[in-house]
């Protein structure tokens, strides 16, 4: 056959793959938009609809003996969580708008507080819920052993308590601590404000995703250590026995006395540290070293503040 005959056929499968083509691009966006508008009316009715049909919340009320509880341990995926002095002598949990199958109770020495988590297949319907669940747990004074915090997305607010080691493992929210005395500290955060005030401990090491972080007058004995991606990291009236920092984007601000090494690497923001030691701490001959590495932004560092 001639090569026009050819030609022509590969014109036309051409222009068929083109409409095919075509086609999967408008069903593709078709899908999208039906899927949109389905999304947007699930809502909708959801919002307007009383969901605690579906999504039964409930009040609680807990009393445990203290002499009972050395540990504490909280699991929850979504709700404001507040540990607070009590005067009392016994623990109080008090429980507002959580879930049906919230659990409190004291196994050993250890005090557990925890929703259990949805299966798999399950679609989380406090995505489209107006509610506030709130935990608060009032601690008489004592000498406690360990607080392990897991939690999804929500506040935690911390004062005036004593704990061996403390360690939070959270998603969303803002964390305050004000007035706490441990051994060791642990907090990670992923997106979420930080504030840390009064707190005496050995060791302390802070990671936050996003957002700003704030500590106020902490008496490390060994090292504070911080791991930040994006926020300003602001630390005063610190006296450390080492300090090291590591930030991505954001400011770094430290005015202190640290006893030991200082290491601050950060990517793009300015440094500014006021130290108490005289400059000589951290001579070529001193007695600690100092070692700054940082991408974009001013560096500022004095000494005898």
């Amino acid at each position: 056959m001639s090569d026009k005959y050819y030609s022509e056929q590969e014109e036309i499968r051409t222009k068929a793959q083109k409409s095919s083509s075509g086609k999967v691009i408008i069903i593709g966006l078709v899908l999208f938009l039906i899927g949109l508008v389905l999304t947007t009316i699930g809502g909708f009715i959801c919002h307007n609809t009383d969901m605690n049909k579906y999504y039964k919340t409930a009040d609680f009320d807990n009393t445990f003996s203290v002499s009972d509880v050395k540990n504490i341990s909280v699991d929850i995926d979504n709700c404001d969580i507040i540990f607070k002095k009590s005067l009392d002598k016994d623990i109080k949990v008090t429980a507002r708008s959580v879930p049906e199958d919230y659990k409190a109770a004291v196994t050993g020495d250890t005090l557990t507080i925890s929703v259990p988590k949805p299966k798999r297949t399950q679609i989380s319907m406090t995505l489209f819920i107006d509610f506030d669940p709130r935990i608060e747990v009032a601690l008489p004074e004592k000498d406690y052993e360990k607080l392990n915090v897991i939690g999804g997305v929500g506040d935690i607010d911390l004062s005036d308590l004593k704990f061996n080691d403390v360690v939070y493992n959270t998603g969303t929210g803002d964390n305050k601590i004000n007035n706490l005395t441990c051994k060791n500290m642990e907090i990670i955060n992923g997106v979420g404000d930080n504030e840390f005030t009064n707190i005496t401990c050995e060791s302390c090491k802070l990671t936050a995703g996003t957002g700003d972080l704030e500590v106020i007058n902490i008496n490390a004995a060994k090292e504070l250590r911080i791991e930040s991606g994006v926020g300003d990291t602001e630390m005063t009236g610190a006296k450390l026995g080492g300090l090291y920092i590591e930030t991505g984007t954001g400011d770094t601000d430290f005015a202190g006395t640290v006893n030991g090494d200082i290491y601050v690497e950060a990517g793009t923001g300015d440094i500014d540290i006021a130290l108490t030691n005289p400059e000589s701490d951290f001579a070529s001959n001193g007695k600690y070293t100092m070692t700054i590495e940082k991408g974009v932004g001013e560096k500022n560092i004095t000494y005898n503040n």
